[in-house]
This record gives structure tokens, sequence and C-alpha cells, in this order.
């Protein structure tokens, strides 16, 4: 039963728009900073680290804090509200604006991904955890502004909940015949998340980076030392999953549930989310950045 159920699962698991940031202690203007001019910033901060200066030594002017802030505040609200692992991301919601992910989006981590703006949403539509764990929340902290690109904000992720309705989808349907809800908590492991945006003006997410789990051997988790969706999986029961990036058993497992993937979006109707997008509907930007 262990190995059919582990056959059935592909896993997936994350700024808006200027008037959605828009919030007191969030109205700032225009500092003027587009991602083409602050490259040649990204280098000189670069070279001063592996000389040895310190790039946070030096003195940072108001635009640059209320630079910060603006970002900051953006991924905190984000991630509160619309993180789509968290709360729904489906083009139904009538409480979404679908322009808080850029068209050009991209999603990533240490084994699913890179998924584009539309099978992302898909694959979070489809496990729905929103509604399996009403009660969860991300718990992030330590926003902070990355040191080489002044569009990314990083922070961790530590994630609890209660697990009281079946997962989304075929695989939740699934195993919940086997592993039913029984209020049982989820107390994730903590996650390493990024967000960037593509510009200061638009203010929405090109890319999510997510899941990377700090310490595997953390006490007092659920999770087993997995992130996003196989941390969440291991806490229901389904704790025999692959989930080693870059293993065999993974890439097979992705492989075998992928072969049962609509093209097309198709949310938590698909009997499997997608593990990664087609390459080709991949943005640019993406395989400009791997080369």
């Amino acid at each position: 039963m262990k190995f059919f159920l582990s056959s059935l699962v592909a896993l997936s698991i994350a700024s808006p728009a200027q008037s959605w940031v828009s919030s007191p202690g969030c109205v700032i203007t225009d500092v003027g900073n587009s991602r083409s001019t602050t490259r040649k910033k990204t280098s000189i901060l670069l070279r001063d680290l592996i000389d040895g200066t310190s790039a946070t030594s030096k003195t940072v002017s108001k635009s640059d804090i209320d630079r910060q802030l603006k970002l900051k505040n953006a991924a905190e609200l984000f991630m509160k509200s619309q993180g789509g692992y968290f709360s729904p991301m489906t083009p139904n919601d009538n409480n979404v604006n679908m322009n808080i992910l850029s068209d050009d989006f991209v999603f990533n981590g240490p084994v699913i991904g890179p998924l584009n703006k539309w099978d992302y949403i898909q694959s979070s539509d489809y496990f729905r955890l929103y509604e399996a764990f009403p009660d969860i929340n991300p718990n992030c902290f330590g926003f902070t502004v990355d040191l080489l690109d002044p569009l990314k904000v990083r922070f961790f992720v530590k994630a609890t909940g209660s697990f009281q309705s079946p997962i989304g989808g075929f695989v939740g349907k699934t195993s919940a015949r086997f592993i039913p809800p029984d209020g049982r908590p989820y107390i994730g492991s903590i996650e390493a998340w990024s967000i960037t945006f593509n510009d200061l003006d638009r203010m929405q997410v090109r890319s999510i980076s997510a899941g990377y789990v700090v310490d595997h051997f953390e006490e007092e988790v659920t999770t087993g030392g997995k992130g996003l969706m196989y941390g969440v999986l291991h806490t229901t029961g389904l704790d025999f999953l692959p989930s080693e990036p870059g293993s065999k058993a993974v890439q097979l497992s992705l492989w075998l549930t992928g072969q049962f993937t609509k093209n097309e979006y198709g949310g938590s109707d698909n009997l499997f989310p997608k593990a990664a997008s087609d390459p080709k509907s991949i943005p640019q930007w993406w395989h400009d950045k791997q080369n």
C-alpha cells in the first residue's frame, strides 16, 4: 500500500501591484531603481565583498531605507494574504488580484520547479492546503533585502496548522481513505524563502524560491526534516515518500506522475499537479539567469 501511495504523488509546494502594496507605512515616492540600473551597483557590492570591504558598513541613504522598507512590507503582505501555498491563488477567487504575479513569474524549489505562473497556480489549487489546514500560518520572520539583488527579499517560514480536512486533488482524496484527517498538528521545519519583485513601480512578484530546509535535525517538528508539500504529507502519515533532491527515487516519482498530468490549466481536476513546466513555457529571463 505504501508503494501504491508513493507512486501517486507529485509534489509542489508564493509584489503585488502598486495599489495592493500601498498601505500605511508603505507609501513612498518612486526611488527610481530599475533592475537595469542596479546591476552595476550589484557588481560593486560583490567586488567590495571579495575585497573584504563590508557593504553594510557604508552610509545608507534615505531612499535606500525607504526602498528596503517598501520591499519588505510588500513581501510580508503577500505571504499573509496571497501566499498561494497558504491561501487561495486561483482565477476564480474574487479576492485574488491575478496581477500580483507577473506574467513572467517563475517558482522554484529544491525538488519542484521551475514552474511558470499558471502551472504554479494550478499546483497551489490542486493541494488547497488552506482548506485541509484551515488554521495554517506560515509564521514568516526575518525579512531582509538581499545584499546583492536590490529587488529580492529573503525570509524564513515556520509553518503551523492542524490537519482537519482532506488535502485536495486525487492524491489527497485517495490517501484520506487510509489516513483520515484527525486534527493532528503540523509543525513545519524552518525553511528559507525568497520573493523577487520585477520593479519598484509595478511591484509584482517575479519569482519565488521556497522550501529550502535550514535545519534537518530540528526538534519538535512533524515534517521529518522535509520542506513544502513533502513536509505536509509526512505530517499526515505519508512519511515514506522520496524527497531527496536529485535522487533517482524522486526523479522516478516525478516522471511517473508527470505522465498523468494535463498540459492545460486544470487545478484540482488534474490527476496530478505538474512537477515542472515545459521548458519552452519558462520565461526567457529564467534561462538567461541559468547561463
